[in-house]
């Protein structure tokens, strides 16, 4: 049998407009670096504005882990809108101030409440597309931070210029401005998706989305059966009170398999066992459940039991793998980092005196490049290009031997 599984697209929409400012905001220095005015030197410097940035990283690495523990005890959709509407008040903050120990508080604010940002939308996902799209959509929202690299800088020029007519020599602070207007709409749109569409559980089945794998007895049953099964479940539970009075109804019913049937009947009845026990233990535990989510009230997490708990879960061969793939990554974002955040306002401090164009085109060029290599790794991840190749070559070592 055949399901399918809702794409909710537009949540996805409102996931990549989000991400995209939440990236701009992240960068916000950087890219309104060309348009201080030199009086700022003490804001200009790379020295200060090294250490501002320091903090930013800082705070959004801790914030990162913390709520990559604690989002599946979260509301992933609510801890999003709440980073977006706080990163708003850290942009004003930002934008009525120069100092440097004040633009290092903000940037600091702005890290930590960014950093619980992606481990949402990683949730969010998870829970909502199917797994066979997973890689895609992953590498499509994540290529909004690419995009916010690559456009980020001339929207800051763009915006600055255009402000230029009504605050004159303040228009540099109207792209902090900008960007904190567009996380508060973004936070706004995802209360409005909240409270209006209800969101959909990861099994909810719609006749015209996309189909999936059929089911197997590992799987979860979907919330849904087709119009046919339920048409003879319907037939089978109404007892002879109630005769079919139409003939396509009843020829429909009649090549439908009891056997079939009844284990369509079971399996149901399984899963509403499940999920009366889970929602027992919910009510026992001091979680509320809503709009599909867990939101916590008073629960006590240790980190370390929780980092502890998983290494002793995993295999050591799994470990492993963990320690190597975070080693990459982390190897991986600091060079993107560093070439993302500093590459332009280096080229611009050059004594050979790069121009704005040419130092941001460099910088353009770069996170171009990570737009199209995020999406198409998640496509081919979706794909199993890779693994099936692997496969071949494992099976053809095997049979060497």
């Amino acid at each position: 049998m055949n399901v399918t599984v809702k794409r909710p697209l537009g949540l996805l929409i409102l996931l990549f407009w989000s991400y995209f400012f939440t990236s701009l905001a992240r960068r916000a220095i950087q890219n309104v670096y060309s348009v201080i005015p030199m009086e700022f030197k003490g804001t200009r410097e790379n020295t200060h504005l090294g250490s501002i940035i320091t903090v930013q990283t800082l705070g959004y690495t801790v914030t990162k882990l913390i709520g990559g523990i604690l989002m599946d005890r979260l509301n992933p959709l609510q801890v999003f809108t709440y980073s977006l509407i706080s990163v708003s008040g850290s942009l004003l903050l930002l934008s009525v101030s120069s100092h440097r120990i004040v633009w290092s508080i903000a940037y600091g604010l702005t890290g930590l409440t960014l950093g619980s940002s992606w481990p949402a939308i990683s949730k969010i996902l998870r829970i909502s597309v199917a797994p066979q799209e997973l890689a895609t959509w992953w590498g499509l929202i994540s290529s909004s931070s690419n995009l916010a690299g690559c456009s980020g800088a001339w929207i800051s020029i763009a915006v600055a210029s255009f402000s230029n007519i009504f605050l004159g020599d303040l228009a540099w602070r109207a792209p902090f401005i900008f960007v904190g207007v567009c996380c508060t709409l973004s936070a706004l749109l995802l209360i409005a998706y909240q409270r209006f569409v209800t969101i959909s559980i990861p099994n909810e089945i719609s006749s015209k989305t996309m189909p999936t794998k059929d089911l197997d007895p590992s799987e979860p049953l979907p919330t849904e059966i087709s119009k046919r099964d339920q048409l003879s479940l319907k037939y089978l539970n109404s007892g002879s009170k109630h005769k079919p009075y139409d003939d396509d109804c009843y020829s429909l019913m009649s090549t439908l398999k009891m056997s079939q049937i009844g284990s369509l009947r079971s399996e149901q009845e399984c899963r509403n066992e499940k999920i009366n026990q889970s929602s027992n233990r919910q009510d026992k535990d001091p979680i509320n459940n809503r709009g599909g989510y867990a939101t916590v009230q008073f629960v006590k997490v240790n980190i370390i039991n929780q980092i502890s708990k998983l290494f002793h879960i995993l295999s050591p061969r799994q470990r492993l793998l963990l320690v190597s793939s975070a080693s990459v990554h982390m190897c991986s974002t600091f060079l993107r980092y560093a070439i993302g955040d500093w590459i332009g306002i280096m080229l611009l401090s050059n004594e050979y005196g790069y121009s704005k164009n040419t130092a941001y085109s460099v910088a353009s060029s770069y996170e171009f490049g990570g737009i199209v290599g995020s999406m198409l790794i998640g496509v081919v991840a979706d794909l199993k290009i890779f693994s099936s190749h692997f496969r071949l070559l494992r099976n053809n070592t095997t049979l060497c031997r």
